[in-house]
């Protein structure tokens, strides 16, 4: 476990940057999937995730528009959370 302790903290950073996570195929061949968290003042509210078959999410919706669309929504749910 320790030599893989850097490697899941790099991969933790950067979904944390970039505001989704992605799988592809990596636990399930033939499945991808794009999750992004609903965060508030650091606290984690829930997620929301998106999978479908590989064969369905191709590389340029699934790299390119997924993540976008996944992020969008999480936004407008944090937006009903802190303004209603």
């Amino acid at each position: 476990m320790g030599v893989l302790w850097p490697v899941c903290e790099r991969a933790t950073e950067q979904i944390r940057n970039q505001g989704y996570a992605q799988n592809d195929e990596e636990q399930l061949n033939g499945t991808r999937s794009v999750s992004s968290a609903n965060v508030v003042d650091g606290e984690v509210f829930g997620a929301i995730s998106v999978d479908g078959p590989a064969h369905r999410l191709r590389w340029k919706f699934f790299h390119e528009e997924l993540p976008q669309q996944v992020m969008s929504v999480t936004s407008e749910i944090r937006l009903e959370m802190l303004y209603s």
